[in-house]
């Protein structure tokens, strides 16, 4: 899709929406700074780091040029690198070429709690020197309550938008179209990161309708659940969903659904075959449902 085709400019003063997107990143605040006031209902403020997170920025910033032929390294190490499993890897040259040791590991470690919101951790670190050591705790301390300017990206993308009943005009984000009824809320965002990440700024260009950003959100809203029903299709044809899973699958259909008849109002324009796809998956899920009760009671 060819974005540069959308108008973006107000002429007749109506209220059509708008073409939104960031830049500059702005300097990294504490998360208990952010002024959560200024967040309309229903938007979330961006959450600290997990444990998981922390540390892997801690041992980044640790990592880094120690002289001409030494190079810290962070590194995950495990089965995944969601586990929270990091080593600080030394990285040597000479003239034989290129030779790794591990300096030293941390990991984040879950000690209580069921669900990820109650759940605590205990940073644990292994062969570090007491200077190492003290180093990595007091930078994963300060991560644990810092936002990052990556933080922001990630919060827009998967908390604001959504919420916003916004979708991406390019299929990898940058540019996003939030319909009218959600402008005033927009403004509100758009204060809440002004007075919190210093530099970052959000554009909101007031959309014209032509036949151009028709077709561009047109495309927009139909990629995304294509892309939405795609995945739940095959996840749920290898198995890959539970009991839970498949019923949170099936809410958020009932959700794209609804979503789908908003942009069609809004456009003026039907879109049965995207209806079609979303009821073809419905009724997928709810096989796989039936199978997951079958298997159950066996």
């Amino acid at each position: 899709m060819d974005t540069s085709k959308l108008v973006v400019v107000a002429s007749d003063g109506e209220n059509y929406g708008s073409t939104t997107f960031w830049e500059g990143t702005g300097a990294s605040v504490q998360a208990s700074e952010a002024n959560k006031g200024l967040l309309p209902d229903g938007i979330p403020a961006p959450s600290a780091p997990s444990p998981v997170a922390a540390l892997q920025r801690a041992m980044s910033g640790l990592a880094g040029v120690r002289n001409n032929h030494e190079v810290g390294l962070s590194r995950p190490y495990g089965k995944t690198r969601a586990h929270g499993k990091r080593a600080l890897v030394v990285e040597r040259s000479d003239e034989s070429g290129l030779t790794h040791s591990t300096s030293f590991l941390a990991e984040t470690v879950r000690i209580e709690g069921v669900g990820d919101a109650e759940a605590t951790y205990e940073l644990k670190i292994h062969g570090a020197t007491p200077e190492q050591e003290a180093g990595l705790r007091a930078a994963y301390e300060r991560a644990l309550g810092q936002l990052e300017p990556t933080d922001l990206a990630s919060w827009l993308v998967k908390e604001v938008v959504p919420v916003l009943d916004g979708v991406s005009l390019r299929k990898h984000g940058g540019f996003y179209y939030i319909p009218p009824q959600a402008q005033p809320r927009l403004a509100a965002v758009k204060a809440f990161i002004r007075a919190t990440f210093v530099g970052a700024v959000v554009h909101s260009l007031p959309t014209v309708r032509s036949e151009e950003a028709v077709a561009a959100v047109t495309s927009a809203i139909v990629q995304e659940i294509q892309d939405l029903c795609l995945d739940f299709a095959e996840k749920s044809a290898d198995g890959k969903y539970g009991k839970r899973a498949l019923k949170a699958r099936e809410l958020d259909l009932e959700n794209a659904k609804a979503k789908l008849a908003r942009y069609e109002a809004l456009l003026g324009a039907a879109l049965p075959q995207v209806h079609e796809q979303i009821e073809e998956v419905t009724g997928a899920i709810c096989a796989a449902q039936l199978a997951e009760m079958a298997t159950a009671a066996e």
